[in-house]
């Protein structure tokens, strides 16, 4: 009966050893997993930080960067991620376009951009100097549709040129891709030029004509034109005669 009796005591010593075992661990384990998520909590607001830091440093940086007018007494380029066509962007082909020619004595001609651009129900203007030949207008963009376009316009009475740009301030992007604008800045341009009956620089009439044209054309039918065979013989440059 007693060594019954000191086996209910040994087995009751064991459970509660175990029992002060467990409950040991269960705390190591709670203080182990708070000490863990605490570390994860102060390594997320870490990140947090970094990032919010990161885009106010890109904020401050882009309010740096002037968005329109004059740098030297030229309209400025296009920035490499943006939907914006200018006359100062020569080193790029896709956002450059050539300035326009003029005829007119420059004041007329100026004054002509001014109500060619005062009278598009699309366009406001915002900005004009007199003295510098300078105008420019705003439009709301394609893209995204909420945003503003600046459109410039700079008369050189020097060389009877007119240089400009127009550029959208905000940009849509596609992972690191811009979503373009389908043209809409270089259109609207392409409308005040025909407002104002002037041509590109070093543009013929036959030139422009035969561009029209192309445009105009799909791409189906470009390709089927690039692919017959030239008159011109290449050896000499000659053109063959044309048959009465």
């Amino acid at each position: 009966m007693m060594l019954i009796i000191i086996k209910f005591l040994l087995i009751g010593c064991a459970l509660q050893c175990n029992s002060k075992f467990w409950q040991r661990s269960m705390k190591m384990t709670s203080v182990g997993n708070g000490f863990r998520k605490f570390v994860t909590i102060v390594g997320i607001c870490s990140s947090l930080q970094t990032i919010k830091l990161d885009v106010v440093s890109a904020s401050e940086a882009v309010a740096q960067t002037p968005l329109y007018g004059l740098k030297k007494g030229r309209l400025l380029p296009c920035k490499a991620k943006s939907n914006c066509i200018s006359t100062s962007s020569v080193t790029s082909v896709e956002k450059y376009s050539r300035p326009w020619e003029f005829t007119n004595p420059p004041i007329e001609e100026f004054q002509q951009i001014v109500k060619v651009l005062e009278d598009d129900p699309y366009l406001k203007v915002a900005d004009k100097d007199d003295s510098k030949f300078y105008i420019r207008a705003e439009a709301k963009s394609a893209v995204p549709p909420t945003g503003i376009d600046d459109i410039e316009l700079l008369l050189n009475d020097k060389d009877n040129i007119i240089t400009y740009r127009s550029n959208s301030r905000d940009v849509v992007m596609a992972g690191s891709q811009v979503l373009g604008d389908a043209g809409s800045n270089r259109n609207r341009l392409d409308s005040i030029k025909r407002k104002l009956a002037v041509k590109e620089m070093g543009m013929t009439e036959d030139t422009e004509v035969f561009l029209k044209k192309n445009d105009q054309l799909s791409i189906f039918q470009r390709i089927s034109a690039a692919s017959q065979p030239s008159d011109i013989n290449f050896v000499d440059n000659s053109v063959p005669e044309e048959k009465n």
